[in-house]
């Protein structure tokens, strides 16, 4: 191996290193606002009474929802932009997905007193990326 083919492999690597932590750094934010949200049910959460506290307590977290969803986008963004395997990278935002379904579950619970179910909860992971559907992280 000649010394252009170690820079290239720096460079390959330093890449990689950089998109981990970038999507390490989105996973803790995201683990973060979810977190949260769920500290909001807790608190104020009593019924889901049209008018009451509850009502808005519900659509305050969704408006988090909506914040944590383009944090979401920006790691499938970013995960679609590396051309690689999603999967090589799963320890750097599987913490902050966990987090966020686990939050949208209470919600939807507080919400409808039902279970979230697959479907709901993949319809999040659904981003358009230039036109086109990516694929869910």
């Amino acid at each position: 191996m000649s010394a252009k083919d170690f820079i290239l492999l720096q460079q390959e690597l330093d890449s990689k290193h950089d998109r981990h932590d970038k999507l390490a750094k989105l996973s803790r934010e995201c683990t973060s606002l979810s977190k949260k949200a769920i500290f909001h049910l807790h608190r104020t959460y009593v019924c889901p009474a049209e008018g009451s506290v509850a009502a808005q307590v519900l659509h305050d977290t969704e408006v988090k929802f909506a914040t944590i969803s383009g944090i979401l986008k920006e790691m499938a963004t970013e995960i679609a932009t590396a051309n690689e395997d999603p999967f090589r990278y799963q320890t750097a935002y599987f913490q902050g997905v966990q987090e966020f379904i686990e939050a949208l579950s209470y919600w939807t619970f507080c919400r409808t007193g039902k279970l979230l179910t697959l479907t709901q909860a993949e319809s999040w992971f659904a981003f358009r990326l230039d036109g086109a559907e990516s694929k869910a992280i």
